[in-house]
């Protein structure tokens, strides 16, 4: 019997026109984190925003608070700066009782382990931070 499991990558949409950023999730991350599950016999079923299909529903919002409801995890993408959205799909998750696990480098906006830094907002809602994708891949092969 295979197992069912959902996620929702959470962070900067790539489209956007205004967004500069490099970081942000991928059709090769959802491939990887798909196949972390498959050698497990779980599929997982993934949201992420930057999916062509999802592009121009002017509902894109609250569409995705309502697949968030529904996720088992949501992860978050914060090597970067982000936008409001992303601050409240992460507090949306953390109310529903949803685990949220951010990808945070060192030093970041958001992050600065010299200083013994980590923004308090995020420190006290997101339930595991990773250096980088990698070190989140690692963890969700034992998850």
């Amino acid at each position: 019997m295979k197992y069912s499991i959902r996620t929702y990558l959470s962070g900067s949409l790539s489209q956007h026109p205004l967004n500069p950023s490099t970081n942000f999730w991928t059709i090769q991350d959802e491939s990887i984190l798909k196949n972390i599950f498959k050698d497990r016999n779980i599929e997982l079923d993934i949201l992420n925003p930057n999916d062509m299909e999802f592009q121009g529903r002017s509902d894109l919002f609250k569409y995705e608070l309502e697949y968030i409801d529904s996720c088992d995890f949501i992860l978050v993408e914060l090597s970067e700066r982000r936008g409001i959205g992303v601050g409240i799909e992460i507090y949306h998750a953390y109310l529903k009782k949803i685990p949220v696990l951010s990808i945070c480098p060192d030093i970041t906006y958001y992050k600065d382990s010299t200083r013994g830094y980590f923004h308090p907002f995020l420190q006290s809602i997101i339930t595991r931070n990773f250096e980088s994708k990698v070190k989140l891949y690692e963890f969700l092969r034992t998850y």
